[in-house]
Order: structure tokens, then sequence, then C-alpha cells
């Protein structure tokens, strides 16, 4: 599995913004750009969605545990409802489904494995 670095600056950013090319430097020496870290838990959750559904497609076919897989399901539920354009943070029921998968992905850490 090849491993896709993503250009958080290219696209978000006009090529004649004064940033674009100090973060087009970082990225071409760290494989990432100071972009990423203003909203951090925004940058994680885009990196792990994707990631932590194709380990659920792949744990479910090597590994019978039913719980795990539900926890992460209950993950995702909330990462991809804070990645949608319905999330609203002063939505309590929003913030509550986050921060429920925040703790689930804490508690579940070290089963992350197949």
């Amino acid at each position: 599995m090849k491993f896709t670095k993503t250009k958080y600056y290219d696209g978000c950013l006009p090529s004649d913004n004064k940033h674009y090319k100090k973060y087009k430097k970082d990225y071409k020496k760290r494989g990432f750009d100071d972009s990423v870290t203003w909203s951090l838990d925004e940058s994680l959750i885009k990196w792990l969605t994707p990631r932590l559904t194709r380990f659920l497609e792949i744990s479910k076919q090597k590994h019978d545990e039913a719980k795990l897989h539900k926890n992460i399901k209950i993950i995702l539920k909330g990462f991809n409802l804070y990645l949608s354009d319905d999330f609203n943070e002063f939505n309590l029921k929003h913030t509550k489904q986050l921060d429920k998968s925040f703790k689930l992905l804490a508690k579940n850490y070290s089963g992350l494995w197949w």
C-alpha cells in the first residue's frame, strides 16, 4: 500500500499567496506543511477517517472482534459527522458524539492492529 501525502496548501492557497512558497518548501521537507497545525483536530480526523475505515474492512476479515468493530463504527460515525456540512460545534448532540468518538479511540488505541 502506497502512502499518499496530502498537500493542504495546494488548492487551498493561490500560488501568489505569501505563505504558498513556505508551505510548499515545508511539504517537500517534512511531508506536511504548517497549515495542518492551524486546525490539528480537523487534520487528524481527516487523516484517521479513511485509515480507520480501511482498518475496519481488513480487521473484519482477520479477526472476530465484534466489540472493537462496533467501537470503530461509532468512532467513524462521529468523525464523519464532524467532516460533514451538517456538523455544528454549538450543537450539544454533535459535540457529544465527537467527544464519544475520541474517548473510544483512546480506549481502543492498543487494539488497532491486525
